[in-house]
């Protein structure tokens, strides 16, 4: 179940709903709403996407999920009293946490930032590393670089 709010929290617990979070929040607040939920009795998984990028060319990924987040956020996000484009500094805060949750880099570097998150309670991820205009042997590498590099370094996180 997608939300974040106080009651779409207590309503996952009560029904016994897992929670998808969205990868705009900081550890701090993944950290929060697992207590959260976890005290209301919810006991389902929770998900958080994540986007990585494994290896050389970080940064130019960094600026296609900018792009993507201006415009998911400003074609189908609620921001406070206004929405979405009509509400630009909210997009630009938005875009900059989720730009700031990137695990990118060496092997190590990304699992060190999935290891936090999934310290901080989550149970399970949804990577992502396919934005527009990623080549097909570039998304197959970062798959592998995922499964053979990444992986076997995340053993025990969560525990």
């Amino acid at each position: 179940m997608g939300g974040m709010a106080p009651q779409a929290i207590a309503r996952a617990a009560r029904r016994g709903y897992g929670l998808l979070l969205p990868q705009t929040l900081s550890l701090d607040e993944v950290r929060r709403i697992v207590e959260s939920y976890r005290e209301q009795g919810g006991a389902a998984p929770i998900g958080m996407l994540r986007e990585i990028w494994v290896g050389e060319g970080g940064e130019r990924h960094a600026r296609r999920v900018s792009l993507h987040l201006t415009e998911e956020a400003g074609s189908w996000w609620a921001m406070k009293d206004s929405f979405g484009f009509a509400a630009p500094e909210q997009i630009a805060k938005q875009v900059a946490r989720g730009v700031s949750g990137i695990a990118t880099g060496g092997a190590d570097a990304v699992a060190e930032r999935l290891r936090d998150t999934l310290d901080a309670g989550v149970d399970h991820l949804a990577v992502r590393f396919a934005f527009e205009f990623v080549e097909q042997a570039a998304l197959h590498d970062q798959i592998h670089r995922l499964a053979e590099d990444v992986a076997p370094l995340l053993a025990g996180a969560g525990a």
